[in-house]
């Protein structure tokens, strides 16, 4: 029978075990990228430039680093008034309930500026959310797509509503291997998650309903969560999987929004979101 002293000798280092395999665990999930191979269908992917600041712009251009899939200042006030107009135009024709929706969200945007966007965008997030980079920069917020591994050949790819020309289409719900969106993507932080609380059948569902949108258009300023005629890129996703499991992956079952749901906002549903890999925080890094 082993001594009281050789007993607590091994449970010691059986802690020490524990402790050692925890933090290899965790320093794992610490990632500039993830690994591919641990991707499954239906995870998702948060990229940010390296040393971007600002979501979808750059105030100074010499810092900011906006890949060309996301929209920048000018282009997002002439989406913007296009938007106004055309909303204002259509709610004439709508019934009294939406025709009030439709008026709001017309103010809403008509009185946002592109700093306050800034902030709504990202999640609604308070001053003191944000590191801020000298006058009026505020963290990059980003983007967020899909993957889906081929079940014959385990190639990954990414299947994300995305602005601008890309590999696929032109501002459009587009699938393209994960390599080749690395590439294109250049010198890059991706952030890695994946559904909780569903099997791998179930995100199977959920992957599939976001390719069936392939090649729709990119839609940005589209409030309305199941509009299915247009996405971005959070959009598809909230739809994706609702549509799959009827699931309101931030609590809200309403898809009529005053705002946009944010790709902050998707990685912040920690009751839906777990992240597996991780280079830092998703606003400051």
């Amino acid at each position: 029978m082993p001594s009281r002293r050789s007993f607590v000798m091994h449970l010691a280092a059986a802690g020490a075990a524990v402790h050692t395999a925890a933090s290899r665990a965790q320093q794992a999930i610490l990632a500039q990228q993830p690994d591919p191979n641990q991707f499954e269908t239906g995870d998702l992917v948060w990229p940010k430039p390296a040393g971007a600041f600002i979501p979808y712009a750059g105030v100074d251009p010499n810092k900011a680093a906006v890949s060309n899939g996301e929209l920048a200042e000018e282009e997002w006030q002439k989406l913007r008034v296009d938007f106004i107009r055309s909303t204002r135009a259509s709610a004439a024709q709508a019934t009294a309930e939406d025709r009030t929706y439709q008026l709001q969200l017309a103010q809403v945007v008509e009185d946002m500026t592109y700093t306050s966007f800034i902030n709504k965008y990202a999640a609604d997030s308070s001053p003191e959310d944000f590191q801020t980079y000298g006058i009026g920069q505020l963290a990059y917020v980003g983007h967020v797509a899909f993957v889906e591994v081929d079940a014959a050949t385990k190639t990954p790819y990414v299947v994300e509503a995305v602005y601008g020309k890309n590999l696929a289409c032109e501002s459009c719900v587009q699938r393209v291997r994960y390599a080749d969106w690395l590439k294109a993507r250049g010198d890059i932080l991706v952030w890695h998650g994946r559904l909780k609380n569903l099997d791998a059948a179930q995100r199977g569902a959920v992957l599939a309903y976001a390719k069936s949108q392939q090649n729709k258009p990119y839609r940005f300023f589209n409030f309305d969560l199941a509009d299915d005629s247009g996405f971005y890129c959070s959009k598809l996703v909230w739809q994706s999987v609702k549509k799959a499991t009827g699931v309101a992956i931030d609590g809200n079952d309403n898809p009529k929004r005053a705002i946009w749901f944010s790709p902050l906002q998707l990685m912040k549903s920690r009751a839906h979101i777990g992240l597996l890999s991780s280079p830092g925080n998703y606003r400051n890094t």
